[in-house]
């Protein structure tokens, strides 16, 4: 009896077969590397067995302990396989370029052109609207040209002066005030010399002689803080031909301002005589020319010119005004 149990034990043993209740040892779990995809998700060696059988529950416990999962670091080929896959090359010709912006040169200030039209004679504006300017020449002596200023800021009128470069460099005090309160300049020589020769000499000037004087003008008007005159021109002595007007022209002054109305105050007129000449000569777009000079007693004879003339329903207006009026 025992050698056949010890017999039975002997084959048992070399058959496989465990021992009850002992359960055979096992290889451990294999470790499964999960990738980003599977991470976290359960191993099929940690399945759970069938109950009911001894032996088969003692594997099971020592089955029990959970699979240990490395997430391992995605490695270069991990993530390459992964990726997207890659775009297959194109078979076209590549797209040329596209073309280098284009910068545009810079604008620099050209200066303008000589004009080739002759000056234009201007002795009164339109007449549709009632209204008239007033002009100054100040080509003698200081005068009464303060006073004029005076009244001209007090009624409210802008107003013309053709000055002489001469004057202004001697009066350049009052070519600053007269730009400064709004009034206009007149380019009217530089030492008032007749531009034809009909007045006060018999030579008449060249082209060249004309255009130094205008610039002359120019250069002592803005020295003495006025504006350049152009495009107004008054011949000295209201002396011009042709000839005068094509170079003049040419200076860049289109526009050479006679008069409609003189006051002839530079007669040595009295005030009431003036006013009243002034006023019966009174029209739309007309152009009234008076004298700064001291000789002269426009000065005196200006406010009653100022106020009769708005009593009649004119309105005084600066000359650019007058020759351009705006747009209605």
């Amino acid at each position: 009896m025992r050698l056949g149990v010890l017999v039975g034990l002997i084959g048992g043993t070399a058959c496989g077969s465990a021992p009850r209740g002992v359960a055979p040892a096992e290889a451990a779990p294999p470790i499964v590397a999960a990738g980003p995809a599977d991470h976290g998700a359960p191993s099929s060696a940690s399945a759970p067995a069938s109950k009911g059988d001894p032996a088969t529950l003692a594997t099971a416990e020592a089955d029990a302990s959970p699979t240990v999962v490395v997430a391992a670091s995605p490695t270069v080929e991990s993530q390459q396989a992964t990726a997207s896959p890659p775009i297959a090359p194109d078979s076209r010709a590549p797209a040329p370029p596209p073309p280098a912006p284009t910068v545009a040169p810079p604008v620099l200030a050209q200066p303008a052109a000589p004009s080739t039209t002759p000056s234009r004679v201007v002795s009164r504006g339109p007449t549709g609207r009632r209204a008239v300017t007033l002009t100054f020449d100040a080509g003698a002596d200081r005068g009464h040209a303060q006073r004029i200023l005076d009244e001209l800021a007090r009624q409210r009128v802008r107003a013309a002066f053709g000055v002489t470069g001469v004057w202004a460099q001697a009066n350049a005090d009052l070519v600053t005030r007269m730009h400064g309160e709004g009034h206009e300049l007149i380019n009217h020589s530089y030492d008032h010399a007749s531009f034809t020769g009909a007045s006060w000499t018999t030579v008449a000037r060249t082209a060249s002689d004309r255009h130094a004087q205008l610039a002359r003008t120019e250069r002592a008007i803005e020295a003495s803080g006025g504006q350049i005159p152009r495009p107004y021109f008054r011949p000295p002595f209201g002396d011009y031909d042709s000839g005068v007007l094509e170079d003049v022209g040419t200076a860049g002054y289109g526009l050479t301002v006679m008069w409609t109305v003189d006051s002839l105050g530079w007669r040595g007129w009295g005030p009431g005589a003036i006013a009243q000449r002034c006023l019966e000569g009174a029209a739309s777009g007309a152009i009234y020319i008076f004298h700064v000079g001291a000789a002269s007693k426009d000065a005196d004879a200006l406010p009653a010119i100022i106020e009769g003339l708005r009593a009649r329903g004119f309105e005084i207006v600066p000359l650019g005004d007058l020759l351009s009026p705006p747009a209605t």
